[in-house]
């Protein structure tokens, strides 16, 4: 994968092909055991899924395999989706916050701070 010329590694090449987990990382401890599980960097498998995850933690949030993301889409309920988007929202939610704790308030009303 290259992006204007530049080879993109690894890390690189994951944040290029979603996005959307720029936002989902901010909203803490959760996101951690997938980037745990990204960390192994066991391929997916051709035939039946191996793989066994990080000692500590086992398969949870490992990458489902292309096989079980067809199921999911298909024939499961949406509820992972909707999960997704609340997971989005609560990531850039706390970015926000972030930025205002170290920022302050955006707009300052500078006459009410002098006239105290």
């Amino acid at each position: 994968m290259s992006l204007a010329g530049v080879s993109l590694g690894s890390v690189p090449k994951a944040l290029y092909y979603r996005p959307q987990f720029m936002g989902q990382f901010w909203m803490g401890i959760a996101a951690w055991p997938a980037v745990a599980q990204y960390a192994v960097g066991e391929p997916l498998p051709q035939g039946p899924d191996t793989r066994t995850g990080v000692p500590l933690i086992g398969r949870y949030m490992i990458t489902p395999t292309d096989n079980e993301l067809n199921t999911l889409q298909r024939a499961d309920d949406k509820r992972w989706d909707l999960g997704w988007v609340y997971t989005l929202i609560a990531g850039v939610l706390n970015l926000l916050v972030i930025y205002d704790a170290l920022a302050g308030p955006a707009i300052r009303d500078e006459e009410a701070t002098g006239a105290a």
